[in-house]
């Protein structure tokens, strides 16, 4: 595994959960997403994707795995769009900060991942 992936549970100086990968961080305790120590104004979906992306490290999260994050119901299999478009507002949240929105890496056939 990278050096700088983490999936396992961190500690930061206050003593909170986080998961990060590089500069992105999500804070278990506060729900919140930061780049480096600059907080990111997401919204709860983007958040969870956030956090699942970050917990599979270097695996990808499937489709499913995003969409039940976002939509807490069980995944049909189906081609929908609500995965694909919520990535797209989350590449566009990072890309508003400086971070290159191609950090999200899409994995064909399989869902997303966080690249460093």
């Amino acid at each position: 595994m990278p050096k700088n992936l983490s999936a396992e549970k961190a500690r930061n100086a206050a003593g909170a959960d986080v998961l990060s990968c590089g500069n992105v961080i999500f804070s278990r305790e506060q729900q919140k997403v930061f780049i480096g120590k600059t907080p990111i104004p997401m919204n709860r979906a983007e958040a969870s994707i956030v956090c699942t992306l970050l917990k599979n490290g270097e695996n990808a999260s499937t489709y499913e795995d995003i969409y039940n994050c976002i939509r807490g119901e069980a995944y049909d299999g189906t081609p929908n769009n609500a995965v694909r478009s919520a990535v797209k507002r989350l590449r566009k949240r990072i890309a508003a900060v400086g971070l290159n929105p191609n950090t999200i890496v899409n994995v064909r056939g399989v869902g997303y991942l966080i690249a460093h």
